[in-house]
This record gives structure tokens, sequence and C-alpha cells, in this order.
């Protein structure tokens, strides 16, 4: 527990309040994750907190909440509560504090995350989350189809937290998020694609078949059918070969892999080459059909766009079978891609078919990387401004610029200024 976080319990317990960690740091701690954010629930009100600390940031002070930032460290502080009536689906009509954590954490979404910790190390788990952490489910706290009519985002977290964590979607819970599955007109897009994002991130597969076969894509305020019929094309594949599935997944994109330790990143500069939500989301693009349909899905979800021109790149890399490509292809390809696509792409590949080292499409990248004459269209000894100054004018510069290109890449001219001016205006 950082320093920081232990220095709020304690001014907060030395001041006469209860102070527990709630929420997902908890969880996280108990399942041996790491923990990137903390949240601490007190019986103090927020006009106390801000009494106690130096620094104190009003974040969500009208449903209890202030962030505590002393040490540049910041903490969530939010007094017990409990809130009533959600008539817009996503957000509580009145909250009012309660006295008790028991009541705090009654109000929470599911039981993984309705457990407290104190300073000490002390549990509080009054709706048995720690045996759900062990059975490995996500159980929606209390009746769950009136968590879910709360707040439909409920619903979309709950597969996020199963893929996320590898668990099991608890069965009465299951059945309450298909009941309930319209309560998902209410969620934004965007904090929908947010969640998809971070699904992407984790075991996918566990959650594919309500992706592909559920109602819930179907359900959102813009329904997401295109989406849905791509994870149907994945999961008829996955569903057809066993290999295919998350162990393979993360043999191949996890953080600690022979692939890894195979492609260093040191050697690969500036190229953030692993990125599993990049790869899932970009093997869906793949079987989507056709370019307006993926950018007005993804627009719709307000995903950045550099990370969607990345995973369109990717999916477009993908179907174009890197492990059919003659030498030449794959020295254009290195040139004209993103590295960080053609390198995602080509781990789906080895994902998709079984490789051994000599015909793993990884393997045969790095080799073309450590071999090629050109990598990229920087590394030509002649610049757009040198072809301005000899002569070349709008479009023929881009032409003359790919012919230069090819030229070096089938070895028929070495990459200096004087032997690309020759091969220019004296071939």
């Amino acid at each position: 527990m950082p320093a920081q976080v232990v220095h709020v319990l304690n001014v907060l317990s030395q001041a006469g309040y209860e102070a527990f960690l709630v929420g997902g740091c908890v969880r996280d701690t108990l399942l041996g994750r790491s923990v990137h954010d903390y949240d601490v629930a007190t019986n103090a009100h927020p006009e106390a907190v801000q009494g106690l600390f130096t620094h104190v940031i009003p974040t969500g002070i009208g449903h209890g909440t202030v962030t505590v930032t002393d040490g540049h460290f910041p903490v969530e502080v939010t007094t017990y509560r409990i809130e009533a009536d959600y008539s817009d689906g996503r957000h509580p009509d009145k909250v009012a504090y309660a006295e008790r954590l028991s009541d705090d954490l009654l109000r929470r979404d599911f039981t993984i995350n309705a457990v407290a910790m104190d300073a000490a190390g002390k549990l509080v788990d009054p709706l048995n989350g720690q045996r759900d952490l062990h059975r490995r489910l996500i159980r929606a706290v209390g009746d769950p189809s009136e968590r879910f009519s709360e707040d439909g985002l409920r619903i979309i977290r709950a597969l996020r937290f199963a893929a996320q964590l590898g668990f099991t979607i608890e069965t009465s819970t299951h059945r309450a998020m298909t009941f309930e599955v319209l309560r998902l007109q209410a969620v934004s897009m965007e904090r929908v694609g947010q969640e998809l994002l971070k699904i992407a991130a984790g075991n996918w597969f566990v959650v594919l078949p309500d992706l592909a076969l559920g109602p819930y894509l179907h359900s959102t305020k813009q329904p997401l059918d295109r989406l849905q019929r791509a994870f149907a094309k994945v999961h008829r594949i996955v569903s057809s070969c066993p290999e295919l599935g998350w162990e393979r997944w993360r043999k191949i994109f996890g953080s600690d892999t022979d692939a890894l330790r195979a492609f260093p990143p040191a050697q690969w500069p500036g190229t953030p080459l692993f990125r599993p939500n990049l790869a899932a989301i970009a093997l869906w693009m793949a079987h989507m059909t056709s370019q307006s349909t993926i950018t007005a899905l993804f627009r719709s979800l307000a995903w950045q766009k550099s990370f969607v021109s990345t995973a369109v790149e990717t999916a477009r890399l993908l179907r174009a079978r890197p492990w059919t490509w003659s030498e030449f292809r794959w020295r254009e390809a290195l040139v004209e891609s993103d590295l960080s696509a053609l390198y995602t792409a080509c781990a789906l590949a080895d994902w998709l078919k079984p490789t051994d080292r000599h015909t793993s499409c990884r393997i045969r990248l790095f080799d073309v990387f450590q071999e090629t004459p050109l990598r990229s269209v920087r590394e030509l000894a002649v610049s757009g401004h040198q072809l301005a100054a000899f002569g070349l004018v709008g479009p023929q510069i881009g032409i003359a610029i790919r012919k230069l290109v090819h030229a070096i890449i089938s070895e028929k001219v070495e990459n200096s200024e004087d032997d690309l001016r020759r091969f220019l205006f004296h071939a």
C-alpha cells in the first residue's frame, strides 16, 4: 500500500472517523494484481475531509467525493452513501450519506467490488466477495435485476470484469443481464467503447459467446450489429479450432512470452509492439465487411483516431495473408506500413496458423527488418526537398520516391544520394 494511501487512512482514523479501502483496489490486491487507483470510503463528510488535508480537490462533492492530492498521489475519498431512484437508468436521482460501511457496500455493483480493507489489512466482507473471488465468479450484489435496472452500464461492466479477470458470470446475474438488456439504451456509446477496449485487453474469449450470440451489442443506443456479426465469425473460427484460444493468445500477446524475448523492444525503437487490445480489435475488424462500416462504427465509440487507424491497417495487413508473401513483398510492407500494425498482423497470423521457426511471420518480419536495405521512406538518402531541387514538381516527387523505394528494396541501386540521382535521371 503506497505511503500516501496509508497516510490518508491514518489521518481519518486519528481524527475519529472510519476509513477503508474499497472497490477495485481491494479486489486486485486480493488477486495479486497490480493496483493503480485507490478509493477510500469513510463516514467523514466531505467538509470534514477537506479540513483534514492541505490539498483537496472537490472532484465529485455533490456525490460525497473529494480527491486528496497530498504528496502528488491522488486518493479519492468518498463518504458512505446510499442511493435512490435511477430514473435515467444510469445515475441516482438522490444520494444520501450513510453512517455504516455495510450500507455503502450494499449499493455496489458486484460482490467482488464490495470488499473493504482497513490500513492494517483487515477485511470487511458482508457479501462474501472473497468467496466469489476464490470461485472466480462475477455475482451482482443483492437482486441482480435491480442492480442492472439502476445502471445499464453494469451489464457491459460484468462482461468486462469477466474478461479482465477470466471469471465466469454467475447464473442468476447472467440471466438478469439478458432480462434487463434494454437498459443499455441509456448508456452512452463512448462508455460502451471504453468497456470494449478493456474487454479487448483481457481474456475476451471468456465472453466471446456473449458478444457473438447474446443480445448485448444489438441493444446499445446505436446497435452494433456489424460488430456482433464479426464476433460471430470469430466465434465460429475459435469453436472449430480448439487450439485457438486464450492460452495460445496469451503466449503470443502476453507481456512475458517467448515472443518478447525473441524480439527485444530495444531492437524495435519507438514501437509499441505489445498491445493486446490492438490485436483483438484488429482481429475483429478483419472480419467486418467494409472500410466505411468500420469507420462509422468506431467513430460512434469515440476511440482515438490514431488507435483506430493502426487497427484498421493491422486488419488490412492480416487479410493480405502475410504468410504467403515473397521477399520483395515483405520488404515493401516494411517500408509502407506502420511497424506496430505490421508486427501485430504477423502475430495474429501466427496465432491463426500453427507455426514453427521457419514459418513464423514474426520471425520472418524480424529477419527482413535486420536484412533489408531500406526500412522506411525516412531512410531515403534524398528528401522531397532535394527532389524538388532536382527539378521535379508536384506528383512527380511522389512517383519518384516510390520508384526509388522499389529500386532499393529490389537491390537495383544503392541508397546514396549520387546513386539515386543517377538512377532517376540516367537510367
